[in-house]
């Protein structure tokens, strides 16, 4: 819920940024950028970047023989049956799915010329983006079960794999909106 309240203190930001006729650049971007964008079609990237990540932990316990199931009451992917006889290593590989999933496909949109500028793209990106940068910065949930902890639980460093992911977004996010590149 953090991270959706995050997101959309963002949006007013921007939207207010725009609005008020503020000049100013957000990591590289001006926030005037998006008189002419579809809003709606940003926030369906913006799902679609949540459920890769969501899919990305469901591949990873399936191909490791893993049971896994998604709970529709949380939006979230659980390893299921198996997930206590793999071994530290494929645990974390199984936290860190998630991440990996989106940043592979925030790079291949942003690669493909034809969708590279999309507000789709956009709205996948910075979601992406914002996701690793939450993480990294707040360890996840409070919670033992964020993705961050169980990282840091199997010997790898949850935070900078995390905080990698969002800045390699925020890097996509910003080709994206950037028409010249």
């Amino acid at each position: 819920m953090k991270l959706i309240k995050a997101t959309i203190i963002v949006i007013i930001l921007s939207t207010n940024a725009y609005g008020g006729g503020w000049n100013f650049n957000i990591m590289g971007i001006n926030p005037k950028d998006f008189e002419n964008r579809k809003w709606y079609v940003i926030a369906a990237g913006a799902i679609a970047s949540l459920a890769i990540h969501e899919i990305g932990h469901l591949a990873s316990a399936k191909i490791m023989g893993t049971d896994p199931y998604f709970d529709w009451s949380e939006f979230v992917a659980y390893a299921g049956n198996g997930y206590e006889d793999l071994s530290n290593d494929q645990k974390a590989l199984y936290h860190g799915a998630g991440f990996l999933f989106q940043t592979v496909v925030g790079g291949a949109l942003t690669t493909v010329p034809k969708t590279r500028h999309l507000d789709f793209t956009f709205g996948f990106n910075a979601f992406s983006s914002v996701n690793g940068f939450y993480y990294g910065i707040t360890g996840g949930s409070k919670e033992d079960s964020s993705d961050v902890k169980n990282l840091d639980k199997y010997g790898y460093n949850g935070t900078a794999i995390a905080l990698t992911s969002g800045i390699i977004n925020g890097v996509f996010t910003h080709i994206s909106l950037n028409k010249d590149r």
